[in-house]
């Protein structure tokens, strides 16, 4: 699944392209995504200028002016988007679902969605304070911005007895955060993830929010991960997964000791760790 370095990708290549253009053109070849896109999406957004493009968590949310809704749009599983420049007739895929198109100073740009196994969606929100729409009222602060911080970890830990992997990987706990960073969040941290969250100290707790900033800052950097499906807008692969450490290297030697990477199961993710770094 795209993690928060992924879409973040994803949305910059978007941003970069196609804001201050006016959506021109929306096609939609399959409506029956995990949430349907809803009847009016076409209507809704068409002609409408493109203000900014914005993230939150795992999703891009598009925003328009002239009092038009915002377009949600989730990657799910295995989604993905690419653009193609110029107004020509697009070869479409298999599974490209939706095809947007915009009009800005440098030409038409179409962005392509493309979804194998449908879990992904586009939705409209007519709230006013995106946060206030039902999808985002209980998503945690955003993993790279400053309101997530080390007090934020240690307070909503306390009183809690899940381990440390499945603590972070709660969206309302930590809004981007997925099972590649945990893990390599964790090692740089020097916490074993089957650790107890609510035993974790203020110094650790301050220490595991430094090395999500830093992990996440870096994948962005990146480009992401590619492991399977992730590209990032002009076609490219990600990067990060050259500098993983933990994440998929299970009884590979650790880069940073005479041990070897273990791999366990944990609410039926991998989980991967040093035995000798991760106490």
């Amino acid at each position: 699944m795209p993690e928060l370095p992924e879409v973040e990708t994803v949305c910059r290549g978007m941003d970069n392209t196609i804001t201050g253009g006016i959506m021109t053109d929306v096609d939609i070849y399959r409506r029956d995504l995990r949430l349907p896109i809803p009847d009016n999406f076409e209507k809704a957004i068409k002609d409408a200028p493109i203000q900014s493009l914005d993230r939150i968590g795992k999703y891009i949310i598009m925003n328009f002016g002239s009092g038009r809704p915002r377009a949600v749009l989730h990657l799910g599983m295995s989604g993905r988007v690419k653009i193609v420049s110029g107004d020509h007739r697009v070869n479409r895929e298999k599974h490209d679902h939706v095809i947007l198109k915009a009009q800005t100073q440098n030409g038409i740009h179409q962005v392509i969605f493309n979804d194998a196994r449908r879990f992904g969606f586009l939705r409209l929100s007519t709230s006013l304070d995106i946060r206030q729409d039902p999808l985002f009222k209980n998503i945690g602060p955003d993993c790279l911005t400053d309101a997530f911080t080390s007090d934020w970890l240690y307070q909503q830990s306390r009183g809690r007895k899940t381990n440390v992997k499945n603590f972070i990987m709660d969206q309302r706990i930590a809004a981007g955060m997925g099972n590649i960073y945990a893990s390599e969040s964790m090692f740089q941290a020097g916490i074993r993830p089957t650790r107890s969250i609510d035993r974790l100290t203020k110094k650790e707790c301050q220490n595991l929010t430094i090395a999500i900033k830093d992990v996440l800052t870096r994948a962005v950097a990146a480009g992401g991960t590619t492991l399977k499906d992730h590209i990032m807008v002009n076609g490219d692969l990600g990067r990060f997964q050259h500098d993983l450490h933990a994440y998929g290297r299970d009884e590979e030697p650790c880069r940073q000791c005479d041990g070897q990477i273990k791999r366990i199961v944990q609410s039926n993710r991998a989980s991967f760790y040093c035995p000798n770094c991760q106490k």
